[in-house]
Order: structure tokens, then C-alpha cells, then sequence
């Protein structure tokens, strides 16, 4: 259980560890320039462009990203440091056309947005504040006579909004196939003769097999990951002092629920994730001998599981991805069953507890399916 702790720990440190040591800044691109529009009250922020009037003109850029060591990059801190670069720039509007949330890989609130001036004195049919303040019915509507106006409280515009624009609430369902060499992660008992050792030695690595099948919602999601570690050998090694030509096929599977978190690239093209997970870990291990005699060890405990990747998402179904994945647990106690299936069980000393901990690099491919957006 302290071991599933600790690998929540680990998310979080890697969730933080973009954040560093000096405030976010925004950074400007102006093409043109005005003095500063005298009443700013009405400043306003776009997401979709279909919205923005005829009439809007556009000054420029401006850009708050994450340079991978900022702080004080809240999203109310963001937006109010763009409305202010666009107010010095003489306009009175953004339209912001990306805008990333906080996540794993960064604690930042992000945008790149568009610098706007809308004239308030244009015809009724331009004006994009006439929507607000004509009353129903009226064609006689000028923009000084909406100032005069008794509006309801419904419809005074914020003198900043802020806020995150309409995000999609994205769903999906994805099924994965993954593999790669994996390698024990415990320590290597000492054996009688350097030939035992070597055999030993050799069941120290191998290959992971695995897969899951998981629903995610934009920043996290949940799935039932099965994974295996493979490792096989054969050869001369000393069992039960005497020195024996055997064959050993060992077998360590993890299988439980994982809660999966996430970060997005701003082309959504990349994905990167960190995961945790808590189930059944068993081991098995075969072992025969050249008259073709059989005897396995087993058993089963705890365990938990540890990942940390990316995925690159090439089409709308499908992704591939890299990952380091770790499997841990303890045996406290071994059954050995003989070729006649007899069967005895012996409980192991906290000193001398079989460590199943193995750690894999996972190539993995990903199928999208079942995917929402509302």
C-alpha cells in the first residue's frame, strides 16, 4: 500500500515539476497601433470567430505560454495580463483561438489570443454591442441612445470575463496493445556455483506483454490494465545439490484497475500520461528437467503499478506510444507443486520475501473508439 502512495506522490511531483520560480509574462506581436481607448469597461473576449463583428480590426498578438518555469500563471492572472497588453495596444477585444488548461506537464493556464479593436460608434446593424442594449422591436436604435438606456442585470457586460472558453467535453473508449524488453528489479540471490549464478542471472531479463481497455474523459481516465513479464532459459544449474540440465519458463502478471491522468501537446497531437494502479499480482515459474519431470512455483500477493509515457495520436482511431511501466510486490509465501501434483506451501521471512518488481520500456498501439464530444 505505501508503494501506491508513493507512486501517487510521484504523479504529483511530476505534475509540479514544471512550475519553477518566476511569473508568467506575455509576450506581443503588434501590427498596429492606437492610443488607449478611453473607456475599457466593455472589454471583450472571444472563443469562436463566427461571433467576433464585421467591424473588429485586428492589432495584433499576444501570447502567455508556459516557458517551463513560471508561477503565479493562474488562469485569472493570465487573462488579466492579455487584457492588458490589448489595452495598451489600444484595443478593447480578444479572440482567443488556443487556450491550454492546467495539467500534468504544466501548472500554467495558457492562451495565444488575437488583439482586437471594436469601434463603439457605428451604425446599428455593426454595432456588437447592439444585441445587448436594443429594446425588442426598436428600428430607430442608435449606440448614444443605448447609453441611456436602464438595462436589466442580465445583460451588463463584466468589465473582464473570465473564465475558460466552451471547452468539448471529449470521451472515448481505447483498447491497447503493448510490448517491449522488461527486466527483474530485484536483487539476485547468491547460488552455490558461478554456473547456477549465471542460470539465475539470465531470468533477470526478458520481455513485458500487455494491454488494456480504458474510458477516458479529456484529463484523466480509468482502465483495467493486464500486464506480463516473460522470462525463460535453459542449461546446466545445481537444484537440490545436484547439477541438473533444466529448462525454466517464469511468468509474473499484474492485473487491476488503473487511474490514468493527462496532458495535450496544443495540437492534441500529443498526449502525455501518468498512471497508477492497484490489483493482483501472481507469479509462476516452470521448471523441467531433461527426464521431462515438472515442478512449478507459484503464488500471489498485492501489487501495484507505475507508468509514466507519451502517445502521438497519427489518425482519428489510432495512436502509438512509448512507455516506462513498473509492477510491484512481495511473496510471502511460495507453493511448490511436484509432477504427481502434490503441493506444499512454505511462508517466506520478511528478509527473504520473493520481490516480483520488474521494470518495463512498453511500445504500445492504441485504438480510439466509441469518441463523443459535447
Amino acid at each position: 500500500m505505501k508503494k501506491g502512495f508513493l507512486h501517487v506522490a510521484l504523479c504529483g511531483a511530476v505534475a509540479s515539476a514544471a512550475s519553477s520560480c518566476s511569473p508568467i509574462t506575455a509576450e506581443t506581436m503588434i501590427t498596429k497601433r492606437y492610443a488607449e481607448m478611453a473607456d475599457t469597461s466593455r472589454f471583450r473576449i472571444f472563443y469562436d470567430n463566427a461571433e467576433i463583428p464585421s467591424n473588429a480590426e485586428p492589432l495584433g498578438v499576444v501570447a502567455l505560454r508556459d516557458k517551463g518555469n513560471d508561477i503565479n500563471c493562474g488562469r485569472e492572472r493570465v487573462f488579466a495580463l492579455a487584457q492588458e497588453e490589448a489595452v495598451k495596444a489600444g484595443g478593447n477585444a480578444l479572440y482567443v483561438y488556443q487556450y491550454d488548461k492546467s495539467g500534468i506537464w504544466s501548472s500554467c493556464h495558457q492562451i495565444t489570443a488575437t488583439i482586437l479593436r471594436i469601434s463603439p460608434e457605428t451604425t446599428p446593424g455593426q454595432d456588437p454591442f447592439a444585441a445587448l442594449h436594443r429594446p425588442t422591436g426598436d428600428t430607430t436604435y442608435s449606440a448614444q441612445a443605448a447609453q441611456s438606456l436602464t438595462l436589466q442585470p442580465q445583460y451588463v457586460t463584466p468589465q473582464v470575463q473570465f473564465g475558460p472558453p466552451p471547452v468539448k467535453k471529449r470521451s472515448e473508449w481505447i483498447a491497447e496493445f503493448e510490448t517491449g524488453p522488461a527486466w527483474r528489479a530485484a536483487e539476485l540471490i547468491e547460488q552455490p556455483d558461478a554456473e547456477t549464478q549465471a542460470y539465475s542471472r539470465r531470468l533477470m531479463s526478458g520481455y513485458s506483454l500487455g494491454g488494456r481497455l480504458g474510458y477516458f474523459q479529456n484529463y484523466w481516465g480509468i482502465s483495467m490494465v493486464c500486464s506480463n513479464y516473460l522470462a525463460g532459459t535453459s542449461g546446466y544449474a545445481t537444484l537440490y545439490g545436484n547439477r541438473l540440465w533444466l529448462k525454466t519458463r517464469d511468468r509474473i502478471t499484474f492485473v487491476g484497475p488503473e487511474v490514468i491522468f493527462y496532458s495535450y501537446s496544443p495540437s492534441e497531437k500529443w498526449r502525455f500520461h501518468c498512471s497508477v494502479g492497484l490489483g493482483y499480482i501472481g507469479y509462476v515459474s516452470k521448471r523441467t528437467n531433461s527426464a521431462g519431470i515438472q515442478e512449478k512455483h507459484s503464488g500471489n500477493t498485492f501489487g501495484t503499478n507505475f507508468a509514466l509515457g507519451a502517445d502521438y495520436k497519427f489518425d482519428r482511431s489510432w495512436s502509438v506510444g512509448a512507455k516506462l511501466h513498473m509492477d510491484e510486490g512481495a511473496l510471502g509465501s511460495i507453493t511448490v507443486t511436484d509432477a504427481n501434483g502434490n503441493s506444499q506451501t512454505t511462508t517466506l521471512p520478511d528478509k527473504q520475501k520473493e520481490s516480483l518488481n520488474n521494470l518495463g520500456l512498453h511500445i504500445g498501439l492504441k485504438y480510439h473508439f466509441g469518441s463523443k464530444e459535447k
